[in-house]
């Protein structure tokens, strides 16, 4: 560890999001953008005509961090996107030697906190561009949001009135949901990118990658149940709204365990990898 270069780790990173950008991948990301923009904008937008109001331009972002089912296309998609992370080819064996185990390592690290906050980013824009003509920016929900389907009982069980559960509306303001979501969801997919790279100095690629689709897949079925057990997993915990109680002022799950729960596992993580870095070297991964 004596031969940290903070230089160094900084290039590994550089060079791996310059990779990415380069890839083409991002077409991806803009296909997410039109098929969320149709499952979460428009019936939003529709509910705003209805009632002659704007919607507050954060909300459909909201509304896809608390989806069931789009937090289940966001992991995929991540997954999708960084299929070879970490990215070891021919080339990459000799910039291995160059920069040292140790600091090819860090900088691993320190590109998934990078794309995982890139990608949330470009998310986040997908969400709120669209919008930004008809909607609004304010600290408060739109009343499209809180009022719709008392106003419009007739559509009170369509998409986009039930995008944004009131749990979740009742006890947090938009922003702290947009921060506080974020965060935890960063820390699923950063989690992700941990597994894939603990796996990887184990020899074990392909096996984290599979790895990481069970823990996607196992954490959907347990937020179905609507239990305490769908906080076992990551997904469970990345979820804000479902932290909350519909009808009372409490927590179904305290927020700090979650915080709590990434921490100790992203840190559990990050020391076993740092741990194996010495693993590196001439062998081939599968």
């Amino acid at each position: 560890m004596h031969n940290i270069s903070m230089r160094k780790i900084i290039r590994v990173c550089q060079a791996e999001c310059y990779h990415f950008l380069c890839s083409g991948r991002l077409a991806l990301v803009l296909a997410v953008w039109v098929f969320a923009y149709q499952f979460i904008t428009v019936p939003l937008l529709r509910n705003a005509e209805r009632m002659h109001a704007s919607l507050l331009v954060i909300e459909p972002y909201i509304a896809l961090i608390n989806s069931n089912f789009m937090i289940l296309i966001m992991p995929v998609l991540f997954l999708v996107l960084l299929s070879d992370f970490p990215r070891v080819d021919a080339n990459a064996y000799f910039y291995l030697v160059r920069t040292g185990k140790t600091n090819w390592v860090l900088g691993q690290l320190l590109y998934g906190v990078v794309i995982t906050a890139g990608y949330l980013l470009m998310q986040f824009a997908g969400m709120v561009i669209p919008v930004l003509a008809e909607g609004r920016w304010g600290t408060g929900w739109s009343p499209v949001i809180t009022d719709f389907a008392r106003e419009f009982p007739e559509y009170a069980q369509s998409a986009g009135a039930v995008s944004i559960q009131p749990q979740l509306y009742y006890h947090v303001p938009p922003w702290e949901a947009v921060l506080v979501g974020s965060a935890l969801l960063a820390a699923y997919l950063y989690l992700l990118l941990l597994i894939k790279l603990l796996c990887f100095l184990l020899r074990a690629k392909t096996m984290g990658l599979l790895l990481c689709f069970f823990v996607i897949a196992f954490g959907t079925g347990l937020c179905t149940t609507f239990s305490q057990m769908r906080f076992l997993m990551p997904m469970g915990n990345s979820i804000l709204g479902i932290h909350y109680s519909q009808y009372y002022m409490e927590m179904v799950y305290p927020l700090e365990y979650s915080v709590i729960y990434f921490a100790m596992l992203i840190g559990v993580f990050i020391i076993g990898i740092i741990g194996l870095r010495k693993r590196l070297g001439g062998q081939e991964h599968d």
